[in-house]
């Protein structure tokens, strides 16, 4: 299945880090592939797949050779698709004020060079059907790994139908993490079996040839992206062995009938399995705030980030040591990004932003715990701020912009503006009027 664009073993986590984002390099033939031999390869390899998976193919896998042309082209419009990059300026300055990144990302670029590198076939669950590029080699047995893998997802799509299970995550960017932690999870785990059945001294030349590889996009991303397209194969791989540890193929299939509702319960498998330390995320609603800031205010974008990249956001900011420690108590968090652009008779036509920011934690020891991490993070990022802590709250600002931390009970806020001031205590009014709104409700 495609990598999707969004921010443990059988095997060593190398070689499964490997496998999944093997470069098509790698796996390159110096001839072109037939339409014909592809599906004889399909059919050769599909009581693998049945047998290791546990399910039988219903119908069979339509496949398809593809062009060089024709996989970017493609690419090109699953990338002109994703809604972070049709609001690429205002994802960029989310990912700015969080601190995932220090300066603007083009970001169509970065996912264009990974994809180009990374892809040489792909399921296609929206047009159910596997792609192939032209002059991958199906006869090298690394290529036939990766093979068993898209094969999977087919076999998948087939049971659970896998675009409409993606579909109804589209808007909560942790939801979808989460299936896909199940998705690819479940494929890797059939591709790692593959690969021992079928491994020897014969395959080695491949597999060192695949080592060797250079993985230069990839390599150069962000740390957030690369956490992001790797825990769904390496961190899903545990879960899902954790399932069938627990229930075997019927609870292995079960997961796609019910999937998990956050990363918090892909990394901490009982969550999710042990019915009676079962954890839902807590959901947040902020009210939309767009006419009572004023004039030409909008909301941009809203989401979450959840339990995953809470800690990535600690670990890229050289805070890894106790990253882990500072995200586990993560329940439920939501944003939203609104902006501004003065009036055009103004001098001053810089936008405007505001982003909100609201999580909520296990435990009030919990909350205590990420604001002060989150509260050294932004005095890291933000070294020369002017800076005002009390026991339950942190101000700071720049020249530029001006931020509020706080902690109530279970509750951490983060505000963040480069508007007036006025608007972070305007904000913190409404949020608190709609919350006595829905309690007496």
């Amino acid at each position: 299945m495609k990598k999707r664009i969004r921010i443990s073993f059988a095997v060593c986590v190398v070689i499964i880090i490997v496998i999944v984002s093997i470069p098509f390099a790698s796996v390159q033939s110096s001839g072109v592939l037939s339409t014909e031999r592809l599906n004889i390869v399909v059919r050769e390899l599909r009581s693998e797949v049945e047998s290791l998976r546990g399910l039988r193919f219903k119908s069979p896998i339509t496949s398809q050779v593809a062009t060089d042309e024709v996989i970017r082209n493609y690419l090109k419009e699953e990338l002109d698709e994703e809604p972070v990059l049709k609001k690429e300026k205002e994802f960029n300055l989310v990912l700015q004020l969080f601190g995932y990144i220090h300066k603007e990302l083009d970001l169509r670029k970065t996912y264009s060079q990974l994809l180009e590198e990374e892809v040489g076939g792909f399921y296609d669950e929206k047009k159910h059907c596997l792609f192939i590029a032209e002059n991958f080699s199906v006869d090298d047995q690394v290529a036939r790994t990766i093979l068993v893998h898209e094969m999977c997802h087919a076999l998948q799509d087939q049971y659970f139908n896998l675009n409409q299970l993606l579909e109804a995550r589209k808007n909560n960017d942790d939801k979808l993490l989460a299936l896909m932690a199940v998705i690819e999870g479940d494929a890797t785990i059939v591709m790692n079996d593959y690969m021992q059945r079928t491994f020897s001294l014969k395959t080695i030349s491949s597999w060192l040839k695949t080592f060797s590889y250079n993985h230069r996009a990839f390599l150069s991303t962000p740390y957030f992206i690369q956490q992001s397209l790797v825990f769904p194969y390496v961190q899903g791989l545990i879960f899902v062995n954790q399932a069938i540890l627990c229930g075997g193929y019927s609870r292995r299939n079960a997961l796609f009938r019910s999937p998990p509702e956050s990363t918090e319960q892909i990394i901490h498998p009982e969550k999710y399995l042990i019915p009676s330390e079962f954890d839902a995320p807590t959901t947040i609603t902020i009210p939309e705030f767009s006419s009572q800031l004023g004039e030409k205010w909008r909301l941009c974008l809203e989401n979450n980030v959840g339990e995953l990249m809470v800690r990535v956001l600690f670990e890229q900011n050289d805070m890894r040591k106790n990253a882990y420690k500072l995200a586990e108590g993560w329940d439920g968090d939501w944003y939203q990004l609104y902006t501004c652009r003065s009036l055009p008779q103004k001098a001053d036509s810089q936008m405007r932003y505001l982003l909100i920011w609201r999580s909520v934690w296990d435990s009030d020891e919990d909350a205590q715990e990420f604001f002060r991490g989150f509260c050294r993070l932004q005095r890291k990022l933000h070294p020369d701020a002017r800076i005002h802590q009390e026991k339950n709250l942190l101000t700071f600002s720049t020249g530029l912009m001006i931020a509020k931390i706080k902690v109530d009970d279970l509750w951490v806020d983060f505000f963040i503006t480069n508007a007036e001031p006025i608007i972070i205590q305007r904000v913190e009014g409404l949020i608190r009027k709609s919350l006595l709104h829905k309690n007496k409700n």
